[in-house]
């Protein structure tokens, strides 16, 4: 049994059947795109390897300012409570958030249209 990546040894007769010869080519294809595919992976890895820890700390800090804009909008909200009530206030602070998240979502949606 051959091993991988060894040379195949030519055969014996005058000329080779077809059939080996098509059979060594696609062997042959079938090797050079495993390792094509190999090395695409191992550089890959070794590229992406240094953003994991900063990768980390960002989605840590995604998560701070998540919970630092709910803590802004029940501020907000219990602030405005004393000048128009609470439902009044929880909803003008709602409408504050919603309005925030429309604006920044539109403006999204216009770079993603222009890109196309």
């Amino acid at each position: 049994m051959e091993e991988k990546g060894e040379p195949k040894p030519a055969h014996s007769g005058k000329d080779a059947p077809i059939e080996d010869l098509l059979g060594r080519i696609v062997g042959d294809a079938r090797d050079l795109a495993e390792a094509e595919v190999a090395l695409i992976k191992a550089k890959a890895i070794s590229e992406a390897t240094p953003y994991r820890a900063p990768l980390v700390l960002l989605v840590l800090a995604a998560l701070f300012f998540v919970a630092a804009i709910t803590t802004f909008c029940i501020t907000l909200a219990l602030w405005l409570a004393e000048l128009i009530g609470p439902l009044g206030g929880g909803l003008v602070a709602t409408g504050v958030a919603l309005a925030i998240a429309g604006i920044l979502a539109l403006t999204a949606r216009g770079k993603i249209v222009r890109l196309r």
